[in-house]
């Protein structure tokens, strides 16, 4: 946990096959703070997209939980992708994914307040690292307020006080940086309020 697996201006010479946990890619803005672009999960190869784009790497990937993953040549998997049209098929389908949640990212930044940005964020978490657990939804990814804040585009602060209220409704608990929503349907009937 906490690696740099890739820093910004470095050249993309590998990539990697993320087998367990997860890895976030983000940036530091330009008054210092990190702005989260996306966590990846296991089964994602990255960052292919990127080099096969020849896009030069703006990012830094860093281990958000521990990690175990395959690291390979870029140019040979390039090669092999280009060469196996099942597995071109698997990887188009995963950025098809990867874009809509892009999407529902940028819906989620252009709403207009602090708590539908929450809202939605927890329907997202819910659906992307969600576990059920006694009709709960456990996330399975740990996440402080300050990165919430900075997926999410606000202060941490903020988050703070919204999240404090959820759990005071008794719609989520936090426990370690771990969330549990323990009632959807309020956290749905919340969504449809604001």
């Amino acid at each position: 946990k906490g690696t740099i697996l890739l820093a910004p201006e470095e050249e993309i010479k590998q990539v990697w096959f993320l087998r367990k946990g997860y890895i976030r890619q983000y940036f530091v803005s330009a008054t210092g703070e990190e702005v989260t672009i996306h966590i990846f999960r296991p089964g994602a190869l990255l960052p292919l997209m990127l080099y096969s784009a020849e896009i030069p790497n703006r990012f830094y990937f860093q281990a958000a939980t521990n990690i175990e993953v395959q690291e390979f040549s870029a140019k040979k998997i390039l090669e092999t992708v280009q060469n196996n049209p099942k597995l071109l098929f698997e990887l188009t389908t995963k950025f098809a994914l990867a874009i809509n949640a892009l999407s529902l990212r940028i819906e989620m930044l252009a709403t207009k307040t602090s708590k539908t940005k929450i809202l939605l964020f927890l329907d997202y978490l819910i659906k992307e690292f969600g576990d059920e657990e006694n009709g709960n939804s456990k996330i399975d990814l740990p996440l402080t307020h300050a990165e919430i804040a900075a997926w999410i585009g606000t202060k941490r602060e903020t988050v703070s006080r919204e999240l404090s209220n959820l759990a005071k409704a008794g719609v989520l608990t936090v426990n370690n940086g771990f969330i549990t929503v323990n009632d959807k349907n309020r956290l749905s009937d919340l969504k449809k309020e604001t």
